[in-house]
């Protein structure tokens, strides 16, 4: 891990860039320590790093490598990425108006008539 480390090329791992368009082709919901992990498998692969599991080496990273500016750069762009995804999500869930019909009790205790139009 320590040898990956130091030949990782840090402005590839931090470019918002790069992991916007990741994210955003994959329509990847995520926080920012993912977004940033993305770019870490690219940088993996561009030096043939072949550990199948990057988790550890993303987390140190992000907890001892990265500033806080960087992470909250990170997080900022998770979240308006994760509203892009969920934009269209989001409006098909407005356009329901109708009190859900259930079947059995579990179904109507754990709905209780819930209607998303309007006041609840």
């Amino acid at each position: 891990m320590n040898d990956l480390l130091a030949k990782l090329d840090y402005e590839r791992i931090c470019s918002l860039d790069v992991a916007m368009k990741q994210a955003l082709e994959k329509k990847f919901i995520t926080s920012g320590k993912k977004l940033m992990k993305l770019n870490l498998e690219l940088e993996a692969k561009r030096l043939s790093y072949n550990q199948p599991n990057l988790d550890s080496i993303a987390d140190k990273i992000w907890d001892s490598q990265l500033k806080e500016s960087q992470k909250k750069k990170f997080t900022d762009l998770a979240t308006s990425i994760n509203r892009v995804i969920y934009a269209p999500t989001i409006n098909d869930i407005s356009r329901i108006i109708n009190n859900q019909a259930t079947n059995n009790s579990f179904e109507t205790n754990f709905l209780k008539g819930t209607s998303f139009y309007g006041n609840n």
